[in-house]
């Protein structure tokens, strides 16, 4: 198996645990993908500045959305993964969270860098879309 692959199959099991904490509420697994200095920024249509966060508030909104959406499930569509080299990966996609009374939308930009032979998000920002 190739870098590549072997990244899309973290990212792979990265976006089956994150889906499974927005049900469940258990957060460790995903917790252990950020790298120590992650951040990222979310963006609201019509706003002129994305808000940035730190692990703590990506956590916090993970638990708060699965308590928003009750039986929230999440598609990743239109995946493009960009190797910068053997440890460095950009990752693009659209992110749909489906629950009772409509979707949310979103694209999504991930940065992920390979430390110490595990593969750690660095940064994000997620772009919500109407």
């Amino acid at each position: 198996m190739n870098v590549l692959e072997q990244f899309i199959s973290v990212h792979d099991q990265m976006l089956d645990m994150l889906g499974k904490a927005y049900t469940s509420g258990d957060i460790s697994k995903v917790r252990l993908s950020f790298y120590e200095t992650y951040h990222g920024y979310f963006g609201t249509p019509g706003a002129d500045k994305a808000e940035p966060y730190g692990a703590e508030e990506a956590i916090a909104g993970i638990l708060k959305t699965g308590q928003a959406m009750p039986g929230v499930r999440q598609e990743c569509t239109n995946r493009h993964v960009q190797m910068s080299g053997d440890n460095e990966a950009v990752v693009l996609y659209e992110k749909s969270m489906h629950y009772d009374s409509g979707v949310a939308r979103a694209y999504v930009m991930e940065v992920w860098r390979r430390v110490n032979d595990s593969w750690k998000i660095v940064r994000e920002v997620v772009e919500t879309i109407r």
